[in-house]
């Protein structure tokens, strides 16, 4: 497993919309962001389950397996 000899800074703290509005004016990328500020998106997978069938495992579940995998391969 690689080891980063530099840190990664994490955001701590939400840019409210109205900031990111003007920062647009000056930064062209991020005029591609304004439609999404303050929209959640809501993930469904109903459509793929009345499709094929396939059902999924809660996230929960999902999120506490891919954990014990690492924990099983020592990768933490």
């Amino acid at each position: 497993m690689p080891k980063f000899s530099v840190s990664v800074k994490i955001p701590l703290h939400t840019l409210p919309g109205f900031m990111v509005g003007f920062l647009a004016i000056f930064d062209r990328a991020l005029k591609s962001v304004i439609p999404d500020v303050g929209v959640r998106p809501v993930a469904d997978n109903g459509y793929v389950t009345e499709m094929t069938g396939v059902s999924f495992r809660p996230a929960e579940d999902a999120v506490r397996a891919a954990a014990q995998t690492l924990i099983d391969y020592s990768l933490v």
